[in-house]
C-alpha cells in the first residue's frame, strides 16, 4: 500500500479521505495523523478524483467525496516515517 493505489480498492466507489485513512490504519495498526494524510493524498497527482459532491457525518462540514484516480503507482511512495503517525 506503500507504492501503489491498492488502498482505493477497499474504499465504495466514491469515498472521504476520512475512509480511506481507515483503511490504512487497519492495515498499519495505528492512527495517522489526519491532517498530514490528507495533504499528502490529495497532493499526489492522479490518485484521487475530487467528484464535487459531499457527505455531511455530524455537525461538522460535509467531507468531499473522491473516487479512485488512474495511477497505479505512487511515486513518491507513501510511507510510514512520514509524520502521519499521531504523537
Amino acid at each position: 500500500m506503500e507504492y501503489t493505489s491498492l488502498a482505493t480498492a477497499f474504499c465504495a466507489d466514491e469515498f472521504t479521505v476520512s475512509d480511506l485513512r481507515a483503511v490504512y490504519e487497519a492495515v498499519w495498526g495505528y492512527p495517522l495523523d489526519p491532517r498530514n494524510f490528507h495533504r499528502k493524498l490529495t497532493g499526489t497527482p492522479g490518485l484521487l478524483v475530487d467528484t464535487g459532491r459531499t457527505r455531511r457525518n455530524g455537525q461538522g462540514r460535509p467531507a468531499s467525496l473522491f473516487r479512485a484516480g488512474t495511477i497505479a503507482v505512487l511515486n513518491p511512495p507513501l510511507t510510514r516515517d512520514e509524520g502521519f503517525a499521531r504523537p
